[in-house]
């Protein structure tokens, strides 16, 4: 299964600036992940209206988190963006194939539907974000973006483990397990 264009946008515009913890600019980010700004402002516009992001237009504007890293959860971004629709039409519509009711295919699509969403709802976006030195990784405290460091505005709050806002919900919150990517 492939996300959709937008729904990966989505993601990596969250951290950036959840790295970032302050203000960018959309071209900013195009710039960073060498990707069309026109089509990327079209998803932080999708990002505003769903309230994870703000915009402040203007020579000195820009877009920002809307709310807390700890409290915006990954599963429920995929979903905003995906919709919850089946990887296959007969998910959503038991009636729509003719196997029904007798075909097993569907339950077993809908397990794996679930059981991803499940594992995206565990992680914040605190938990991609934060640094993971306990675990022996780095995390993103170092995000590089095609060989570019982009450095934290809060430096000092990842090194701790923490992000600005709610140190304790970023503590508490599930991080990558070893053997794990970002």
């Amino acid at each position: 299964m492939n996300f959709k264009l937008q729904t990966d946008y989505a993601l990596r515009t969250l951290i950036y600036l959840g790295h970032a913890a302050g203000q960018a600019s959309v071209q900013e980010v195009a710039d960073a992940y060498g990707i069309s700004r026109d089509h990327l402002f079209k998803v932080v516009q999708h990002l505003v209206r769903l309230g994870y992001v703000l915009s402040r237009p203007g020579r000195s504007g820009g877009i920002r988190l809307a709310q807390d890293a700890a409290r915006i959860n990954c599963g429920v971004v995929v979903a905003a963006f995906e919709g919850r629709n089946g990887l296959l039409p007969c998910v959503a519509d038991e009636n729509y194939c003719v196997l029904q009711p007798g075909c097993l295919l569907r339950g077993v699509l809908v397990k794996a539907e679930n059981a991803m969403y499940a594992e995206l709802e565990r992680y914040t976006l605190a938990d991609l974000v934060r640094a993971t030195r306990a675990e022996g990784r780095p995390g993103m405290y170092q995000l590089l973006i095609r060989g570019r460091s982009i450095s934290p505005a809060a430096a000092v709050a990842a090194d701790e483990g923490t992000l600005p806002g709610d140190a304790a919900a970023a503590t508490a919150a599930p991080g990558l397990r070893s053997g794990e990517t970002d």
